[in-house]
């Protein structure tokens, strides 16, 4: 499901993700985002790299595997 949303810029689920929305923040404890939290259980530092293994279905899959 990540590598769908990932590539597709244009929709809605693609600008939630990608933390776009507008507004302000609440006061407080920042939130743990989807991407962070998906950065720590597929054990990569950037989004960046995690753009690219959604963009790459066998690596993708071979990763998963591993979890």
């Amino acid at each position: 499901m990540m590598g769908h949303v990932l590539r597709h810029d244009e929709e809605l689920h693609h600008t939630i993700i990608e933390g776009a929305i507008e507004g302000r923040k609440p006061p407080g404890r920042p939130r743990n985002s989807c991407i962070s939290q998906l950065k720590n259980d597929v054990g990569f530092d950037t989004y960046v790299g995690l753009k690219r293994l959604a963009e790459d279905r066998d690596k993708r899959r071979a990763k998963l595997k591993t979890l």
